[in-house]
């Protein structure tokens, strides 16, 4: 799937109860667990793509992403798919050469609004932001502007980014 994903960086706990009054539904309120892989010669890193390892709540996922342009654009293609047993897939993903190379946790609270997938996001170290997907970026700058949010908190970043902009470098340790 095809997608457009943005960070709205520094938002306050307010926007909780502004995206339940809009009618946002409830995922997933949990600690999640985040361990990307790439090989020794970092081929994903290379490519501008990752694969990436989750473990939130009771469930684990397994996803592949990769960044691509379209019409000037940053579009993140991505392939995912529920896992049975965390530890499992991680002793497969080492035993066929891959290696952790960043490691963190952070709390999410994921909503479904509409075309949106919606998660705010706290990291230690980091003010609470959200990230948001949809498959059209005036949609998410018309969530941003309902939301009561200032419009140059939308940052097309991906985690290392960040990362760097707070220069937090203990989150990639493993």
């Amino acid at each position: 799937m095809e997608e457009i994903e943005v960070k709205v960086i520094e938002v306050d706990d307010s926007v909780l109860n502004k995206l339940d009054s809009m009618g946002a539904r409830r995922l997933l309120d949990a600690d999640v667990i985040v361990v990307k892989y790439d090989f020794h010669d970092r081929a994903l890193q290379s490519q501008g793509a990752s694969l990436r390892l989750e473990k939130q709540g009771d469930e684990s996922k397994i996803s592949f992403n990769k960044i691509v342009e379209k019409g000037g654009k940053k579009i993140l293609a991505e392939i995912e798919t529920k896992l049975d047993d965390f530890d499992s897939m991680d002793g497969i993903l080492r035993a066929i050469g891959m290696e952790k190379v960043q490691q963190y946790k952070k709390h999410r609270i994921a909503f479904e609004f509409g075309d949106f997938s919606i998660a705010y996001e706290k990291y230690e170290g980091i003010p609470a932001l959200l990230e948001i997907k949809t498959s059209d970026i005036d949609k998410v700058y018309e969530l941003v502007r309902k939301l009561g949010i200032d419009e140059r908190k939308v940052k097309n970043w991906s985690t290392e980014e960040l990362f760097d902009y707070y220069d937090i470098t203990n989150l990639l340790q493993v």
